[in-house]
């Protein structure tokens, strides 16, 4: 994942001109927030029980990449 994550996170935000970048990956999935972090994304927070698979509910962990922050003046 974090290969398809470098080649495509920059692309797609200088493309479609974003600011910023969000993903979420399950919880439980510490490989796949690894990625992301390798990548540029900071952890915004985590979305309680957000998710419902498989017969129970599941908390996703919510990342965002920003091309760059607000400069104030």
């Amino acid at each position: 994942m974090a290969s398809v994550v470098a080649a495509h996170a920059p692309w797609v935000m200088r493309e479609l001109g974003l600011a910023r970048l969000a993903a979420q990956v399950m919880a439980y999935n510490p490989a796949s927030a690894r990625g992301l972090v390798k990548n540029g994304f900071i952890e915004d927070g985590v979305e309680r029980q957000s998710l419902f698979k498989d017969g129970a509910l599941h908390d996703m962990r919510c990342f965002a990449r920003f091309e760059s922050f607000l400069q104030l003046p």
